[in-house]
């Protein structure tokens, strides 16, 4: 069943990050919702990360345990796909580390829909986007994901030319070493979990938690 609040809220927040990129708004796609629906029950039934056959249309994951928590909404999820352009390099195309982010703020992509699925034991909690058209195509980047209007983090240089090789020093010796060892941390607590439901998806799991705890956890929310 498509949730109508999840949506709105997603779509809500899509735009006025979108906004900042000089982008056109999403509108919502009843299609996109319902296929966006199946696919998080999909992954809430085998709690796998993996992406769907998405020939026909982008797609960004979100994941995160609920055990204590509050619901996971699309706006949380909506943030940690954003925070992902902290890291992004303009000047490349696309990137695993900063997918969900291009395909976030892609020029061309018009219409969302989203959907939201829990685990039968209550612990996870899945959300999906689908858009269309679909966007992270070789060699339209440049006129796709445009710079922001306002820096995404403190590091301004991320986000302009000029002074781009501090960041990227930042990211090798500091960052990214951090990162490896908080993926290291997460991925042996979490093993034994999915390691029950004999999960083939070990490379899957680690890019979700690439996307979904490091940038968030290294750079200030919005």
């Amino acid at each position: 069943m498509v949730d109508t609040l999840l949506n709105n809220e997603g779509i809500a927040l899509h735009n006025k990050l979108r906004e900042r990129h000089g982008c056109g708004p999403l509108s919502y796609d009843s299609s996109l919702a319902r296929s966006a629906q199946l696919w998080a029950e999909e992954l809430a039934t085998t709690k796998c990360m993996r992406h769907s056959d998405m020939a026909t249309y982008g797609e960004n994951l979100a994941y995160r345990c609920i055990e204590g928590r509050g619901p996971f909404g699309a706006d949380e999820a909506t943030k940690s796909w954003y925070d992902q352009g902290s890291i992004h390099d303009f000047g490349e195309g696309f990137t695993y580390e900063t997918g969900y982010f291009s395909q976030l703020v892609w020029r061309d992509s018009k219409l969302v829909g989203f959907g939201r699925a829990t685990s039968s034991d209550g612990t996870a909690s899945y959300i999906v986007a689908h858009y269309s058209p679909k966007g992270n195509i070789r060699g339209r980047f440049q006129e796709n994901v445009p710079y922001a209007s306002r820096p995404i983090t403190h590091c301004s240089c991320v986000q302009t030319p000029k002074f781009r090789w501090f960041c990227l020093i930042w990211r090798l010796l500091i960052e990214r070493p951090l990162i490896c060892l908080l993926r290291v941390a997460v991925v042996t607590r979490l093993s034994h979990r999915f390691s029950r439901r004999r999960c083939e998806c070990s490379v899957a799991l680690v890019t979700m938690l690439d996307h979904q705890f490091a940038n968030s956890i290294f750079f200030p929310p919005l």
